[in-house]
């Protein structure tokens, strides 16, 4: 199936350089990462302009933060956003890395996920 991807992102992750980027597709949103999520805090997730922030539903594959159940209300604030910041925590085991966020610009989203039914 198709699939929107951001560009890869570096990023410190606490221990290494991790590399990050969005995959969204109708169905669900995916925060890939190459390093253990942490989702043991309430501040782990994705946050649009300045709107609430919205937490994932699990982890997938150890390194990955799956959106599905809010999915619909994902795709419309990205559709009128500028930019979404993933706030991650990573290695979920002593001690704490910290928050890390990284930010991708929406520009251009509407336009490319029209596009997906035809893919």
């Amino acid at each position: 199936r198709c699939v929107l991807e951001t560009p890869r992102v570096a990023l410190d992750d606490g221990r290494q350089e991790t590399k990050v980027f969005l995959r969204v597709d109708s169905r669900s949103l995916t925060i890939m990462t190459e390093s253990n999520v942490d989702i043991g805090h309430a501040d782990v997730g994705i946050q649009v302009d300045d709107k609430k922030l919205i937490k994932p539903d699990q982890v997938f594959l150890d390194q990955n933060l799956l959106f599905e159940t809010q999915i619909a209300q994902i795709i419309e604030q990205f559709k009128i956003g500028l930019a979404v910041e993933a706030r991650l925590r990573f290695w979920p085991t002593w001690p704490s890395m910290g928050l890390k966020t990284v930010s991708f610009s929406l520009v251009g989203f509407t336009r490319a996920f029209a596009r997906l039914p035809g893919c």
